[in-house]
């Protein structure tokens, strides 16, 4: 894969193509036809444009991780329109110093790689598109310190699409989108001390891998995974970030789900799953007044939920319209907490435990035949109430 590389431009680069453009109301505008173009273009001050085409095969395609077709700006309110259509193409952007400045990339046909970024520049975009036949598509975009920014990487094509993005030191408004369709796919989202982000991945396919990750500050965030398909892996890891929430979506079979918030106090997380043996584990850890929501449909499902040292917690379970379903709930030194579960089916396994919790409550309820509930409570003023509907069901529960 290649790699941004802004400061290392060849020798050959330079002497091909090497606009240098200075001041305000720039404007440049660059087309290529043919294989094996280099461009590197630089554009400083406020109102800058520049428009590049490249038609054809591995143009900006340098020895090992150097590009050799790049442009850049530094200034306010520029913008950087790139397109290449052709296989194995490359191109890296970069704008620094400004505000309201974009980046608009579009590549067509394979094994193409587009890197972008954006250093202290404010209310600013970049949109990278994507799409190919059969082969390889790579795309990273980074913000840092770009206050009220976005991010949207789109990628169409048969199997192994990559996209990366980045943003740190956003403070508040930072937004980043990723939508890829085909099968194979691996989508990553940072977003550190971004307070009131949004981050959301859709992919549409088979064995395809999302996960996101927000830390450090990002309070108030929304991230969220839509996965359609089946063998698919989603994650989401939500660490010091209070009011934020975690919402995962899975429509086929075989698919797993992880999501986990710590020191995230009045945060929640949701997860659905539709279809056969899948399976979710949830954690919340050190946070105050946190719900976790799960529902999955079908049979041979698997929902863990652990909550520890979360006061005044929740976590609700329903499993649906199937069998051999399991559930495993778990709440350690979680005064003041609830847990509720509901299953509908045969042969399904209920597994619930407070430790340590007091003034609780857990509420069991299961629908058919051949079901299995283990409760357990240790600790004081605390209440379980269950019901089962069926025939051949079984009911263990032990207070102390």
């Amino acid at each position: 894969m290649k790699h941004l590389s802004i400061a290392t431009v060849s020798a050959l680069a330079l002497l091909i193509a090497s606009p240098v453009l200075a001041a305000e109301w720039n404007t440049a505008t660059t087309s290529q036809g043919g294989e094996g173009n280099v461009l590197d273009l630089t554009q400083s001050g406020t109102n800058g444009t520049a428009n590049i085409t490249q038609e054809g095969n591995n143009n900006g395609n340098g020895t090992g991780d150097i590009v050799i077709a790049q442009a850049k700006q530094s200034g306010n309110a520029n913008s950087l329109t790139i397109e290449q259509i052709g296989n194995t193409n490359n191109f890296a952007t970069d704008q620094t110093r400004g505000e309201y400045s974009s980046i608009d990339i579009k590549q067509s046909n394979d094994n193409n790689y587009a890197a972008s970024q954006q250093v202290d520049s404010r209310f600013s975009t970049v949109k990278i598109e994507q799409d190919g036949a059969s082969l390889r598509l790579d795309a990273l975009a980074e913000q840092r310190n770009a206050v009220d920014s976005s991010i949207y990487i789109g990628q169409q094509g048969v199997s192994f699409q990559i996209a990366s993005a980045y943003q740190s030191g956003t403070t508040k408004g930072a937004a980043i989108e990723i939508g890829q369709l085909g099968d194979n796919n691996l989508a990553g989202v940072a977003q550190i001390n971004s307070a009131g982000a949004l981050a959301a991945i859709s992919q549409t396919g088979t064995v395809s891998e999302a996960s996101i990750l927000q830390t450090n500050g990002s309070d108030y965030s929304y991230a969220g995974i839509a996965q359609t398909g089946y063998d698919s892996r989603a994650r989401i890891n939500q660490n010091a970030s209070t009011g934020s929430s975690s919402l995962t979506y899975q429509f086929g079979n075989a698919n797993d789900l992880f999501s986990e918030q710590n020191k995230a106090h009045g945060s929640n997380i949701l997860a659905i799953q539709w279809g056969d043996n899948n399976s979710a584990t949830l954690k919340q850890s050190n946070l105050t007044g946190s719900t976790i929501f799960v529902e999955q449909a079908s049979s041979g499902d698997t929902a863990t939920v652990t909550q520890r040292a979360s006061d005044y917690a929740t976590a609700e379970v329903t499993q649906h319209g199937g069998t051999g379903n399991v559930a495993t709930l778990l709440q350690a030194n979680a005064s003041g907490s609830g847990i509720y579960l509901g299953q509908v089916g045969n042969v399904n396994k209920a597994n619930l435990t407070q430790n340590n919790a007091p003034a609780s409550t857990m509420t069991v309820a299961q629908v058919g035949d051949y079901n299995q509930i283990t409760a357990t409570q240790a600790a004081n003023l605390s209440n379980i109430q269950s019901f089962q509907t069926g025939n051949s069901n079984s009911a263990t529960i032990r207070q102390r």
